[in-house]
């Protein structure tokens, strides 16, 4: 099971009976390879095993990210008026706005650079600038630097007009492909491709939001999704780029990416 970025990995079966194999191979001597171990067995007896690891890590992944949300979100109600950033994160949400912050540093002490989840090219967008100012103005201290292309001035209790700022999405087009290997000892009816997109664009829609890291393990897991399923992959690729990936994209707090029904690719096997 591999630790990444906010959770567990489970194990996929390959990972897994390539570890059995290496434990057979210390223990009796021989040296076997996955392609001659199949068919043995030892491959006979360790399938059932290997379903049943893959499907307790599953279960541990998933109590482990539950775990996790619930004690970030008490950490959240106790230390709320101890940690701005986190304060100023929930006043905008409670005002019916995604706002993301840069992770403060030595390099960018005293300076706030916030991004806002709106459209600077709708119609509204004037009334919404306004109010995203006036939400600044009254959730932040005195005293800091507003980083952003969007600025405006406020005037403070004191009558000093100060000049507050933020930033808009800087939106990027997402493909993405899911591999789905399906798993030979389940009766679970696999799902449609239309299905399995829904669910995916679903999953998206919930868990993942403007500037955070784009973590392809939380959005589709064998324990929540796909349970006849024995291994999932899903990969990225963005706009401009050649080549697929699973690894986690490391974001800016202005990245905001876009996904579609027509840009993702399911794949059975």
């Amino acid at each position: 099971m591999a630790y990444y970025q906010g959770g567990y990995v489970p194990s996929g079966f390959n990972d897994i009976l390539a570890r059995l194999i290496a434990r057979v191979n210390e223990q009796f001597g021989t040296s076997y390879t996955e392609q001659t171990f199949v068919g043995t067995n030892f491959y006979k007896c360790f399938y059932p095993l290997i379903q049943e690891v893959i499907s307790a890590e599953a279960d541990f992944a998933e109590a482990y990210e539950k775990l996790a949300d619930y004690i970030r979100d008490t950490n959240s109600v106790l230390n709320v008026s101890k940690t701005p950033d986190e304060a100023l994160i929930s006043a905008f949400k409670e005002a019916g706005y995604v706002l993301s912050l840069e992770k403060n540093t030595l390099a960018n002490a005293g300076t706030i650079a916030a991004c806002v989840d709106v459209d600077g090219d709708a119609e509204d967008y004037p009334a919404k600038k306004a109010e995203i100012l006036e939400l600044l103005k009254e959730n932040t201290v005195a005293g800091m630097y507003f980083k952003g292309s969007e600025r405006g001035l406020r005037t403070l209790t004191n009558g000093q007009d100060m000049e507050f700022a933020f930033a808009l999405p800087v939106r990027s087009n997402m493909a993405l492909k899911l591999t789905l290997t399906l798993s030979g000892d389940t009766n679970i009816l696999v799902d449609s491709e239309s299905d399995i997109k829904d669910k995916l664009l679903s999953n998206l829609a919930e868990m993942y939001a403007l500037g955070r890291n784009f973590e392809p393990a939380r959005y589709f897991t064998i324990s929540r999704d796909c349970p006849y399923a024995s291994a999932v992959l899903l990969e990225h690729k963005k706009d401009g780029e050649e080549s697929w990936s699973s690894a986690v994209y490391q974001s800016d707090y202005t990245d905001l990416f876009v996904f579609s029904r027509s840009n993702i690719e399911v794949i059975l096997k």
